[in-house]
């Protein structure tokens, strides 16, 4: 999403929870304060107390696609290989330079991200690995669970990564591309509408996906 930069813009998320964020002129992103998280790792419907958003790993990110760069790692990553938010970190920058991070859900405001493509760096992978910082949705994180008969297993969340293109471009938890495989675990909106499971994990850990890696410009 762009924000003109003589605006400034509150926005609230909607399903995953975060404090009001306020983005000013300079394309910097701050929290305004209060909130009311309104999300469960197991049911969306559940209200939370009020309170801080959690912290998190990943770097602060502004909201602008001149500012952003999306890139995911040139081999595809078994979930279950994956030990922990800083492992992810520490793979992207190991392929792709400096500054490079495993892409949070909450990166700009939840559920996609606008940024510019890394040229070099693409793949035609439908879907690939996302953290989230206050669910149980990484392959290192959620409860094993049976969605095909006799195989109990974790689940991870990933999202759609977008073709490369010149222009601004979104990857996005709610599309549903790769996601209508067998012994997958999305949500359903609706009978006809596929998106990522961004509270228990949608893919099974025994899967290849790449990494989805961000940098600030």
């Amino acid at each position: 999403m762009l924000v003109p930069t003589s605006l400034a813009v509150t926005l609230t998320l909607g399903c995953v929870g975060r404090s009001p964020i306020v983005v000013d002129g300079s394309g910097d992103a701050t929290d305004s304060g209060d909130s009311t998280d309104t999300n469960d790792s197991n049911d969306s419907n559940d209200t939370y107390d009020e309170g801080p958003p959690p912290a998190t790993d990943g770097p602060e990110i502004p909201d602008t696609c001149e500012q952003l760069e999306l890139a995911v790692t040139s081999e595809c990553i078994v979930g279950d290989t994956i030990a922990s938010t800083e492992h992810a970190n520490g793979l992207c920058e190991a392929e792709l330079g400096e500054g490079w991070s495993w892409l949070e859900f909450h990166a700009t405001w939840g559920w996609s991200v606008d940024a510019q493509i890394h040229p070099d760096a693409w793949s035609t992978a439908s879907r690939a690995w996302v953290w989230i910082d206050d669910q149980d949705a990484e392959c290192f994180s959620s409860p094993t669970r049976e969605v095909t008969a006799g195989q109990s297993e974790h689940f991870g969340m990933t999202w759609h990564p977008v073709e490369a293109n010149d222009d601004c471009r979104a990857a996005s938890c709610n599309d549903s591309r790769g996601l209508d495989e067998p012994g997958l675990d999305p949500l359903e909106t609706n009978e006809d509408a596929l998106q990522c499971n961004p509270y228990e994990g949608d893919t099974p850990c025994s899967r290849c996906r790449p990494l989805l890696c961000v940098r600030t410009l």
